[in-house]
């Protein structure tokens, strides 16, 4: 008898507490969801801008070593390898000014401003690709964007490009 006078009286309250709280809980879930990938996106892209840094400092040793040797075959006018004990004094500068531009040089900032330039702007990177998600999360993630957006645009900002795309069958 209490549950049908509480059904009764109160029953579409309960429902919409229900509904907001459901609400409430896919959302939080969704913006779970784009910091993980956000946090995925920006340790790839850091990986592979260190990377090409690296590649970048070893291009620059093999370019010293065949200008060394190069330099040397004229002087001695005969070409031939250059010694193994001569490699050892050019790659040690190399490694220590490697380690002094990460310590004191900007090679942190290079890094981060090619991270975001790999995030951004380049194209064909499969992490820059929007998750694929359930449809069933399609309403809750529509809802999120608009709000977003409309409250980012309302600060002069420019809104967040769409994240998510959703496949009944997401295999």
């Amino acid at each position: 008898m209490i549950d049908f006078l509480i059904n009764y009286f109160f029953g579409d309250k309960i429902n919409n507490v229900k509904n907001t709280f459901k609400e409430i809980k896919i959302t939080d879930k969704l913006l779970q969801i784009k910091q993980k990938k956000k946090e995925r996106d920006i340790a790839l892209s850091t990986r592979i801008a260190s990377l090409r840094d690296r590649i970048y400092w070893m291009s620059g040793f093999y370019v010293t070593m065949g200008t060394i040797s190069i330099v040397r075959a004229i002087a001695i006018r005969k070409l031939s390898p250059l010694p193994l004990n001569i490699v050892p004094f050019v790659l040690v500068p190399f490694m220590i000014g490697y380690q002094i531009d990460a310590a004191w040089g900007n090679k942190m900032n290079r890094i981060y401003k090619e991270s975001r330039t790999i995030r951004e702007d380049e194209e064909g990177w499969w992490f820059n690709e929007p998750l694929v998600l359930p449809i069933t999360l399609k309403k809750y993630y529509d809802k999120y964007m608009k709000e977003n957006n409309e409250s980012l645009i309302s600060l002069g900002e420019k809104p967040d490009k769409d994240w998510a795309v959703f496949k009944k069958n997401n295999l």
